[in-house]
């Protein structure tokens, strides 16, 4: 059998979407309470979702649909976790599958970021859907009619978060993917198995008779923008694997190890632990007085998060909604502590008065 290769890790932005939970990147309480996915079927195949503000009050929904209804597609790993939503639906002409998501962004200049796998239907199998901690993580098999060692099938894992921070609509989701390839000349082939997605981390194991063992991680650094992965390759089994406070541990007999990322030079560092690293994103960017601002966090490593507005509001909140009651140029500050330390960011917040306009422009000229 052709010995299993491992393609080089891919990093790249597409249209996609995401939120989160504990620990996580993109986390977006006020805003979590979503009710759905839920399906209807008839000359359509309609799935809708619907996300609560309680800042405003407002319940917002979506629908997305594709023509065709129960004898043309199934729906089904229909996941609601945190803020964010995601499921598969399968072409049943053909047997290949998408993988939908979506979270709700509250910037007034995007609303509801929804996704179909970066457009494309996927082949075969997707027997992996995984939503956590603002991550979405799914495995998709490429299986070619002939399989071959010329022609091997091909498992590709997909693990994505949504970059509030980036106000470009259809295009804030960033993805990262391993490829790799294997053969069915003798049917051993080789998979993937222990996946974990937590505090914003994704990991995973891929084993094959040829290659043995090889450990797959990966992080979304939200101040540059792009995933960090990293890899150990072993002969023997490695097992227990876990993740807390961003950190990834996992066990080769007879020895126990952890890999951290330090975002100081972007890097996974063996044996230490993930370094804390403190993030925010508000939005809208420019708001007016009174009017809602969120502001997101997108720590890593944290669990206690401190935040001073610069107007005399303080929360411990993890995300929050606010209001400025005054123009101004504020400095909003975010102190976050986790089991590996402290840190601390700040932005202004750019207050503009409105404009005035109308009547009440020409009454004041007067």
């Amino acid at each position: 059998m052709k010995r299993a290769v491992f393609l080089p890790l891919l990093l790249a932005t597409l249209v996609l979407i995401w939120s989160g939970a504990d620990l996580s990147l993109a986390y977006y309480p006020p805003l979590q309470n979503i009710t759905g996915p839920t399906v209807v079927q008839d000359t359509e195949t309609k799935v809708t979702v619907s996300v609560h503000n309680p800042a405003t009050g407002e319940d917002i929904p979506y629908t997305w649909t594709i023509p065709g209804g129960a004898f043309a597609y199934a729906v089904d790993q229909l996941s609601n976790y945190q803020g964010m939503v995601a499921w598969r639906v399968k072409d049943l002409s053909n047997n290949k599958f998408q993988i939908v998501t979506g979270v709700y962004d509250p910037n007034p200049a995007m609303g509801w970021q929804i996704s179909t796998n970066w457009g494309a239907w996927l082949a075969h199998e997707t027997n992996i859907l995984a939503v956590n901690d603002g991550v979405v993580l799914y495995e998709s098999k490429y299986t070619p009619e002939t399989p071959s060692v010329e022609n091997p099938s091909v498992i590709v894992d997909y693990f994505a978060t949504y970059d509030p921070a980036l106000e470009m609509p259809g295009h804030p989701w960033f993805v990262g993917w391993r490829s790799t390839s294997y053969s069915f000349t003798d049917y051993s082939g080789g998979n993937t198995y222990g996946h974990v997605v937590k505090d914003g981390v994704v990991a995973y194991i891929y084993y094959s008779p040829a290659w043995d063992y090889e450990l797959i991680y990966g992080i979304f650094d939200s101040r540059l923008h792009f995933w960090s992965t990293g890899n150990h390759t072993s002969v023997p089994v490695i097992s227990a694997l876990s993740i807390n406070a961003a950190t990834v541990s996992y066990r080769i007999e007879p020895n126990s190890f952890s890999q951290g990322y330090d975002y100081t030079d972007t890097t996974w560092k063996q044996g230490q632990s993930t370094k804390v690293m403190a993030n925010f994103a508000f939005a809208p960017l420019e708001p007016k007085p009174n009017q809602f601002i969120y502001f997101t966090d997108m720590s890593i490593g944290a669990n206690a998060w401190i935040w001073m507005t610069g107007d005399g509001f303080t929360t411990g909140d993890r995300s929050f909604s606010h209001k400025y009651v005054k123009p101004g140029q504020y400095a909003a500050k975010q102190d976050v502590t986790g089991p590996a330390g402290f840190d601390t960011i700040s932005r202004t917040v750019p207050v503009k008065a409105s404009s005035l306009t109308g009547p009440l422009l020409l009454l004041l000229s007067d």
